[in-house]
């Protein structure tokens, strides 16, 4: 299983320090360590693989932005993702999957537009892969062949574009979206901009650790079994660290409508011939549709034991509570996973950001001198409105 992380942080100082620390515990071999040294003293990049073996990681700091892909334990992921959190990173991606291949999502662009070479650089680019160009920057995705040593490798791969800016100098920002495919640049480059709406989709192990968590923390939230949505309020480092340290995992979605994939399964104790067993993937699509609002999309397909779906709407909250009350009232175990319905064109948004800060300033300089991440850790919100499992628990 390969798992992969992306998190930005407000400053680059604080990105290089987050894979520092956790390189720091890893056994790393002495061509990693010659890799690390090499990227810390020679560029603003920060590149890094561990040993090669059947936990191999690779470790990226590109700007603001920390790209990880790995092959370790579920739990050594939840902890990479808790100390970037912890160090006033958000978490946009957390992604689990058993093919090694992932879409880096890479925009190039200049320091300062007087001075570069355009069709130097459109040729360099060009040995690399497929970029679209619009206004200054380039835009491409690559794919890469997940942690093995190899020439498409995402370490290999953001090293090569390292170098091209390094010799141009124009300016790299990256992210990875693992369903993206390489031609799919081309419409979300002229697609509309996303939204900057944003919710805080988190995941506990158990119902009473997510109410726990919702209790404390002052936002408009929703709270179905396992399952916390937070909204209405921008996404701080310290709300993913209440999640984590309580037990949870936690992601930010951005963009206005989100796709809810769902598992609903037989319950070890529901018996043969009861509601669970008869539940069907049409009844399930049509009694979803009814909670939800009009121009959500229901899809649920599967036997009577698993059901699978996916809901694409843009009130979260309502599809989780109704996910949830129709896999109660079914006897029903349910799994469910949220990420933005359109994530290339949010990705490509936060790269061309990045590009943007970095050509305002016109050089990378740091947002914080003392090495701290600067997070905000108190924001003050009107009382929270926290909804249950469709109850309404305060105002």
């Amino acid at each position: 299983m390969h798992h992969n992380l992306v998190g930005r942080f407000n400053s680059e100082q604080s990105a290089r320090r987050y894979v520092i620390s956790l390189l720091a515990g890893f056994e790393l071999s002495p061509d990693a360590r010659r890799i690390l040294d090499w990227h810390v003293h020679r560029r603003p990049q920060l590149i890094a693989r561990s040993a090669a073996n059947a936990q191999a990681t690779i470790v990226a700091a590109i700007g603001h932005t920390v790209i990880v892909q790995t092959a370790r334990d579920p739990d050594s992921v939840r902890q990479m993702s808790t100390m970037m959190w912890q160090l006033g990173g958000r978490v946009f991606c957390c992604d689990s999957r058993s093919a090694a291949s992932i879409g880096l999502v890479a925009g190039i662009g200049p320091r300062d537009t007087t001075r570069l070479r355009w069709s130097e650089l459109t040729c360099a680019l060009a040995r690399v892969g497929r970029f679209t160009r619009r206004g200054f920057v380039f835009y491409g995705v690559l794919e890469t062949t997940g942690t093995e040593p190899s020439p498409s490798g995402l370490d290999a791969q953001l090293g090569r574009l390292a170098e091209i800016c390094d010799a141009h100098g124009a300016v790299l920002a990256a992210e990875i979206d693992p369903n993206t495919q390489p031609d799919a640049v081309d419409t979300a480059v002229h697609s509309p901009l996303a939204t900057r709406r944003e919710r805080l989709w988190a995941r506990f192990p158990s119902p009473e650790q997510a109410v726990a968590t919702a209790s404390a923390i002052d936002a408009k939230l929703t709270v179905a079994g396992r399952f916390m949505v937070v909204e209405g309020m921008p996404i701080c480092p310290r709300l993913g660290w209440q999640v984590q340290r309580n037990g949870g995992t936690a992601h930010v979605i951005r963009g206005d409508e989100v796709r809810l994939e769902l598992t609903l399964q037989q319950s070890n104790g529901s018996r043969a011939g009861s509601s669970a067993a008869g539940s069907s993937a049409d009844r399930v699509a049509v009694e979803l549709e009814r909670c939800l609002a009009a121009g959500s999309t229901v899809r649920v397909s599967g036997g009577p034991g698993v059901l699978r779906g996916s809901i694409g709407t843009n009130q979260i909250g309502a599809a989780v509570v109704a996910a949830f009350e129709i896999a109660r009232r079914h006897r029903l175990d349910l799994e469910l996973e949220a990420m933005p319905i359109a994530p290339l064109p949010a990705s490509l948004i936060r790269v061309a950001q990045e590009i943007r800060s970095v050509h305002a300033r016109g050089t990378h300089r740091e947002q914080t001198s003392d090495g701290s991440a600067g997070p905000v850790w108190s924001i003050r919100r009107p009382r929270s409105s926290i909804t249950v499992a469709g109850r309404r628990l305060g105002s």
